[in-house]
């Protein structure tokens, strides 16, 4: 919180003339001028009303949404004193000085009090802001805390989960930025010399709620009016130089440092040791593994109190929704095994036989070519394969380097948590793709959570030490039962054809040996779900 250095000997005579009733625009003549002071200070505002508040003792007003400008800045005029309160958005409030204020969106609720012995006084402006300021509307990314000339425009739901998910002291400046490749309101943002001095004072952490958008410096055009990106928003790499890594978020936050002569920020990204591998970025800020999309989900509770019981029929499940090079070779994998996937594309094999860092025609892919064409094909004639979606149609990929990797047809519906739980409640192993398998850093999402929320042993099929990651994190795998070596394969073909040779070793087990395997399983299994308990939200 920056404190406002008000005028005291003027602040003291408006006290002084505030009349007993709690509003009064025109209080004295020259209140405008000292309200039109704040524009300076909150250097955003384009227009605004304001109130000054004086609140006798027991005066209490209930949480209520003024709905009134886009937002609030309550501006405390004294400090506080006992029986004081202000709630915001269900965080109570006390303990402030005279000059500290407070500015959220007019959509939050807020609540004043007063059951102390003394008056409470405020200044509370009703502000519309600059149209620089218009990325801060509820549909954007970047979102920004205690940086006084920047608003918290955000709805409430969004506040309590962030803020519950971010270890942070968010009495210093943060911001949030929740999507993917450059931060293109981070890279014109221009704050005044005093927001400066006061970030360069308590330091800047920025928090990157997805993971990033790497790429490889120097990196070419893969496909017709596409990007330096080779997956369409993001890079995978058959083998790539640390020193040439680069990533579009940090270029932004770079880009920013730069403009406002920033010296003291602090990046929290997804990927497992990251300073490790953007060697570039370590003068400029420095970066530290903090994953906070993992910490700020929801834990996915049973709803079917015998789900233990139940006999596995089937050894593998996939889900999958976004196209991805790894995904369609899993699916193509597993098709044709026992195994519920779920997969709505199609593509032929010419297509999907090489990519970034594979091709099938190598000699190394001689053992399981043929099982794959024969997979793809079966994918081609029989998709959509649906299990949590609905889709009419299947989407087909068409060229090498994809330009949009999402479904194309409208989902008619999306299956409800139950029925997912009831492909849970029967299958032995869940294969799990990742959003990334084709870089040097690891990371793993919320798929992995389902898998330990619905007690199911896995294999990843992301980037090299994922596995190295989630133990990190205090959780247990699956050495014991099985050969996990797969996790340190920084060769990306061969991690995936150890992958596929696991997934051919446990399909050799008969569904009884899937079963007492499970069972020899239970304690890690228990173990993983008591301890993800521990970490998200109920």
């Amino acid at each position: 919180m920056i404190r406002i250095d008000l005028n005291q000997g003027y602040l003291n005579y408006v006290l002084g003339h505030i009349p007993t009733f709690w509003k009064d625009k025109h209080l004295l003549d020259d209140n405008i001028d000292f309200v039109e002071k704040f524009k300076e200070i909150f250097i955003n505002i384009d227009t605004f009303e304001y109130d000054f508040v004086k609140s006798q003792p027991f005066d209490i007003a209930k949480s209520r949404i003024e709905n009134k400008g886009e937002v609030i800045i309550l501006i405390m005029l004294q400090d506080w004193r006992p029986g004081h309160y202000l709630e915001i958005a269900g965080e109570g409030i006390i303990n402030w000085k005279a000059g500290d204020y407070y500015f959220f969106a007019s959509s939050i609720p807020y609540a004043e009090s007063n059951v102390g012995d003394d008056i409470k006084y405020t200044l509370k402006l009703y502000a519309t802001l600059q149209p620089l300021t218009s990325h801060y509307h509820q549909n954007n990314k970047l979102y920004e805390y205690n940086i006084h000339e920047r608003p918290w425009i955000i709805d409430n739901h969004l506040i309590k989960r962030l803020k519950e998910s971010i270890h942070h002291n968010f009495d210093n400046p943060c911001m949030i930025y929740l999507g993917n490749e450059n931060i293109k309101q981070l890279e014109t943002l221009k704050y005044s010399e005093q927001t400066v001095k006061h970030i360069n004072e308590k330091g800047l952490d920025i928090y990157l709620y997805e993971p990033m958008c790497a790429y490889q410096k120097n990196q070419k055009v893969y496909y017709e009016g596409g990007t330096k990106h080779t997956e369409w928003f993001y890079s995978e790499f058959n083998r790539v130089s640390y020193d040439d890594l680069r990533a579009d978020e940090l270029d932004s936050i770079v880009a920013f440092a730069e403009n406002n002569n920033a010296n003291d920020i602090r990046v929290h990204v997804n990927e497992f040791n990251v300073e490790k591998y953007f060697p570039y970025y370590k003068d400029k800020f420095k970066l530290i593994t903090d994953d906070i999309c993992l910490r700020g989900g929801w834990f996915k509770k049973i709803l079917d109190p015998n789900f233990l019981n139940n006999k596995l029929t089937t050894k593998f499940l996939s889900l999958n929704y976004r196209y991805t090079f790894h995904r369609n070779l899993i699916a193509a994998f597993l098709v044709n095994l026992d195994s519920k996937i779920s997969w709505n594309f199609k593509c032929d094999y010419e297509h999907m036989s090489h990519g970034a860092f594979f091709n099938l025609e190598k000699p190394i892919w001689n053992i399981y070519r043929d099982h794959i064409k024969n997979g793809v094909e079966t994918l081609n004639e029989k998709s959509p394969f649906l299990l949590d979606f609905n889709f009419r149609e299947s989407s087909v990929i068409d060229h090498n380097y994809f330009k949009n990797p999402f479904p194309q047809h409208r989902v008619i519906n999306k299956i409800d948590l139950f029925a997912i739980e009831e492909h849970y409640k029967h299958i032995f192993c869940d294969v799990i793709c990742e959003t990334r398998f084709a870089q040097p850093m690891a990371t793993y999402s919320e798929k992995i959570h389902q898998a330990i929320s619905y007690f199911k042993p896995f294999i990843v099929v992301g980037p090299p030490h994922s596995l190295s990651y989630l133990k990190s994190n205090g959780f247990k795998t699956f050495n014991e039962f099985w050969d996990e070596s797969y996790d340190t394969v920084e060769n990306h073909e061969k991690r995936l054809i150890k992958i596929f040779d696991l997934i051919t070793e446990i399909n050799k087990l008969s569904i009884e040996q899937c079963n007492e395997l499970y069972q020899r399983m239970m304690p890690v299994l228990r173990f993983n779900q008591k301890l993800l308990k521990t970490k998200l939200r109920p």
